[in-house]
């Protein structure tokens, strides 16, 4: 991706952020590498996207992955198990999240 020119090289280093450490690591020296005159910044940019996208993903986990799956298991539990649904009184009684 970096040899065809199409992105910026910063931006690419964002791009580099995402995912695990050691692939962060793997994918912001390569990028160095082909771009030597924006090394220090590529490195320093991918450290800064892989902080900000773990931060985010927590927070995102928690306030809309968890609660939606939540939901999601009340909706679908009686289809799931049809020898557990509940009845009329506990799905009455009982509000999704």
């Amino acid at each position: 991706m970096a040899s065809a020119d199409i992105f910026h090289p910063l931006a690419l280093a964002m791009a580099c952020g995402i995912g695990s450490g050691v692939m962060m690591a793997a994918a912001s020296s390569t990028l160095a590498a082909i771009y030597p005159h924006d090394a220090d910044q590529i490195i320093m940019l991918a450290g800064a996207s892989d902080m900000l996208s773990a931060l985010i993903g927590i927070y995102f986990t928690l306030f809309i992955s968890l609660p939606l799956t939540r939901k999601v298991y009340f909706w679908l539990e009686p289809i799931i198990s049809p020898s557990r649904t509940r009845d009329i009184k506990q799905i009455n009684g009982r509000k999704a999240g």
